[in-house]
């Protein structure tokens, strides 16, 4: 969903998830888009 606000203007998002190995891929795989948290 997040990155799919990115693409509507939206600014500053933050993601919640209580896996960290969920959050480790997630950080990887959008390391190119920081306005994502």
């Amino acid at each position: 969903i997040g990155e799919g606000m990115l693409d509507d203007n939206y600014e500053d998002i933050v993601n919640i998830d209580i896996s960290a190995v969920v959050i480790d891929a997630m950080q990887k795989k959008y390391s190119n888009r920081p306005q994502l948290k």
